[in-house]
């Protein structure tokens, strides 16, 4: 997640303000990013933007930015997420975490394999899920999008929860991008 950051924007009263910071500082978690952030503020009211300690903080955004878009990448993310290496819940299994020593040779060819069955059935890549099917619009892999279309907007949950519902393939969302990939 190289130059990938965090951003949150929190506001007490009526002042809103913006923090952001890198990514490696902090687990893949909004929680943390949302944490981190309130702390910041804290810290910053404390020293000179008066508001009364009263005022509740609400936060109004926690987002991840992504700085790296790379297809390879997300499609390793995918197959390492498809081996067990990345928990639900985000972060790292390694191998003691799997009650291993170290990365069996085993679970490494497993690994290989995954990823290069996970390249060659790659339909599209984006930014978002919508990136991904505008893309794919007019190839022979398209998705047609006028059922989805309502006054000129495009329902992309409805799509995406179609697609997810069929079984035929699989979206993942990656710290690099949306990959889309065949299940057959």
């Amino acid at each position: 997640m190289f130059n990938s950051h965090w951003r949150v924007t929190l506001q007490q009263g009526s002042r809103t303000s913006t923090y952001s910071f890198p990514a490696s500082f902090l687990s893949f978690r909004t929680s943390d990013a949302e944490r981190h952030a309130r702390q910041l503020h804290a810290a910053a009211t404390a020293k000179g933007f008066p508001t009364p300690a009263w005022t509740p903080v609400r936060c109004l955004r926690v987002r991840h930015i992504h700085e790296v878009y790379c297809r390879d990448r997300a499609v390793a993310w995918a197959a390492l997420k498809t081996c067990g290496a990345i928990p639900d819940g985000g972060g790292w299994n390694g191998p003691t975490a799997r009650g291993e020593l170290k990365w069996s040779t085993a679970w490494r060819e497993e690994l290989h394999a995954v990823h290069a069955s996970l390249r060659g059935q790659v339909i599209g890549f984006g930014r978002t899920f919508a990136d991904v099917l505008s893309e794919l619009n007019d190839s022979p892999a398209g998705w047609d999008l006028e059922p989805y279309t309502r006054n000129g907007q495009v329902a992309w949950q409805e799509v995406f929860d179609d697609i997810t519902n069929a079984g035929t393939s699989t979206v993942w969302h990656t710290p690099y991008g949306v990959v889309w990939i065949d299940n057959g």
